[in-house]
C-alpha cells in the first residue's frame, strides 16, 4: 500500500470516527407536529386537560401539538385508534378513568387492552365531578333529588357522555347506593350531556367541574354537591355528596399514554416535560380555578393508579350488573 493511499484511508477512518453512530429517531424527537387523540367531543373534562397539555407542550417542544377529537362508544373508538397508531411519540392518547380503568370491565369485547396497548406517560389532573340539575326544578339538595326520585312513578333521568364514561359510572354508583329509580340517557360527549340538563331534557348529570362552573355561575345549572369525600379548603361552602350518601366518592382523573412500543427515551422525555408543566405555579393556579388538582407522577406510578382504579370499578360494575357489547 502506498504512503498516499494509507494517508487517504486514515483520513476516511478519522472522519467516520468523528461522525459516530447515526442518530436514532428519539434523538431528534420531535421534528414534526404531534397529535393528542381525545376520545370525546370538544368541551368535556378530557378535552380540557388535553388542550392544556397540548398548549404547553407546543411551547416546550417547539413543535405544534394538535388535538384530534374521535368520540364514540364510551371512548373506545378514540382509544382503539390511538392504540393502533405508530409507536413513534407523535400520537398521544388523552386517557381517563373511563377509557383506561372502567371500560375493560364494562365491555364484553373491547377493541383495545389498556395494559397491553399503552405505555403510561403521566397522570395530569384529577377532580371530583359535580352533581347538577336545572335551576327551574324544585331540586336544591341531594336529599331532595333522592326524595323526588323515590316519589316519582317513572323515576328520574340522567345524562352522560356515553356508556362507560366516568359520569355513567358515577351515576350508577349513586343510584346503587341510594336505591333510587333512574334512567340513563347517553349523549355523544360531556358538553351535550350537560346541555341536556340546561335544556331540561333530563333531570341531572355528573359533570366535570371545568365545563360546569361557568354554567353554574351564570345560573343555567344548579350544583347539588361534588363527588369528593370532604369539602375543599378552597371552596368550603360547596357541599359534598358524601354528607348525604355516606361513603360516596368519585375522582375523575385524566392522563397521557402512548402506544405500546414507543421508545423509552421518548416516554422519558414526555414524562419530564409534562411533569415540569404541571409543577409550574401558574398552571397549578389555573387548574385550581377550574376545580382541578395537578397530579404529575412517574410512568410507573401512573400505571399503578390505572390498575388500582380498574379493580375498584370492576367491583362496582359487577354489583350493578352492567355489561356492554
Amino acid at each position: 500500500m502506498s504512503r498516499s493511499t494509507h494517508f487517504a484511508l486514515g483520513i476516511v477512518a478519522a472522519l467516520v470516527g468523528a461522525m459516530g453512530a447515526p442518530a436514532s429517531a428519539s434523538d431528534s424527537y420531535p421534528n414534526r407536529p404531534i397529535k393528542i387523540v381525545v376520545p370525546f367531543a370538544p368541551g368535556g373534562s378530557t378535552d380540557f386537560a388535553a388542550r392544556l397539555i397540548g398548549e404547553k407542550l407546543t411551547q416546550r417542544l417547539g413543535q405544534s401539538v394538535v388535538i384530534e377529537n374521535r368520540p364514540g362508544a364510551g371512548g373506545s373508538i378514540g382509544a382503539s385508534y390511538a392504540a393502533r397508531s405508530e409507536p413513534d411519540g407523535y400520537t398521544l392518547f388523552a386517557g381517563h378513568v373511563g377509557t383506561l380503568s372502567i371500560n375493560p370491565s364494562l365491555y364484553k369485547k373491547l377493541p383495545y387492552e389498556p395494559e397491553k396497548d399503552f405505555i403510561p406517560i403521566s397522570a395530569v389532573v384529577t377532580a371530583p365531578l359535580v352533581l347538577v340539575t336545572n335551576p327551574k326544578s324544585n331540586i336544591q339538595t341531594v336529599s331532595q333529588l333522592i326524595e323526588k326520585a323515590k316519589q316519582s312513578k317513572s323515576g328520574l333521568t340522567y345524562s352522560t357522555a356515553g356508556a362507560g364514561s366516568a359520569a355513567h359510572l358515577a351515576s350508577e354508583l349513586f343510584v346503587d347506593m341510594t336505591g333510587i329509580p333512574a334512567t340513563h340517557v347517553p349523549y355523544k360527549g360531556a358538553s351535550l350531556a350537560t346541555n341536556a340538563v340546561v335544556a331540561g331534557e333530563v333531570d341531572f348529570t355528573f359533570g366535570g367541574q371545568a365545563p360546569s362552573q361557568p354554567l353554574i355561575a351564570a345560573g343555567r345549572l344548579r350544583s347539588l354537591g361534588i363527588t369528593a369525600m370532604e369539602r375543599s379548603p378552597s371552596a368550603p361552602s360547596e357541599p359534598v355528596i358524601a354528607e348525604t350518601v355516606k361513603g360516596y366518592e368519585v375522582q375523575n382523573w385524566h392522563g397521557i399514554v402512548v402506544p405500546a412500543g414507543t421508545p423509552a427515551a421518548i416516554v422519558d422525555r414526555l414524562n419530564k416535560e409534562i411533569t415540569n408543566i404541571l409543577k409550574t405555579p401558574e398552571v397549578r393556579a389555573d387548574l385550581a380555578k377550574h376545580g382541578y388538582e395537578a397530579i404529575p407522577m412517574s410512568s410507573e406510578a401512573f400505571g399503578r393508579l390505572i390498575a388500582s382504579e380498574r379493580k375498584k370499578w370492576k367491583t362496582v360494575i359487577e354489583r350493578a350488573g352492567l355489561s356492554l357489547e
